[in-house]
């Protein structure tokens, strides 16, 4: 929210003009700060994801201990030096989601937006508590609703 916003300028000492700055982060005007306005491309990236995964597992974090992402957690990757049950490598991520059936956003460049979006410390690696906050998160009915191509013709 704006407070927050306001104290962490502060806090880090930065001289912005901090309404030019809110105005430019909250694009719609109504006082609140989303993902969706941040970054639209990864919010839809995360909202597809989301949305496949409530609707085919029950929730994100259920992807997590499907057997296909525990069988590749427990693989050897980085030419065998690198095993982890609680990590896996962000390709190998999407690799997995998409053998489970997810669909993909449709581009490589999208596919690598999700991951990195879902890696909190930008290392390279998901893992299940990175899956949590996406469970929680939800996105505005825009971002996961198929469109209406006959309402789009009924506004022309």
């Amino acid at each position: 929210d704006k407070t927050t916003l306001v104290r962490y300028c502060r806090r880090a000492d930065l001289d912005v003009d901090l309404p030019s700055l809110w105005r430019g982060m909250d694009m719609d005007g109504d006082d609140k700060f989303a993902m969706e306005e941040l970054d639209p491309p990864r919010a839809l990236a995360l909202a597809g994801l989301r949305s496949w995964a409530h609707e085919n597992y029950g929730s994100c974090s259920v992807v997590w201990d499907q057997p296909e992402m525990v069988a590749a957690r427990n693989r050897p990757h980085l030419n065998g030096r690198w095993v982890s049950d609680k990590k896996l490598l962000s390709g190998t991520f999407s690799t997995v989601l998409k053998r489970l059936g997810w669909p993909g956003t449709g581009s490589d460049e999208a596919d690598g937006l999700l991951c990195s979006s879902l890696d909190l410390y930008g290392c390279g690696f998901i893992s299940q508590p990175d899956l949590w906050w996406l469970d929680d998160w939800q996105p505005p009915e825009y971002l996961v609703e198929a469109p209406d191509l006959g309402a789009w013709a009924e506004l022309r």
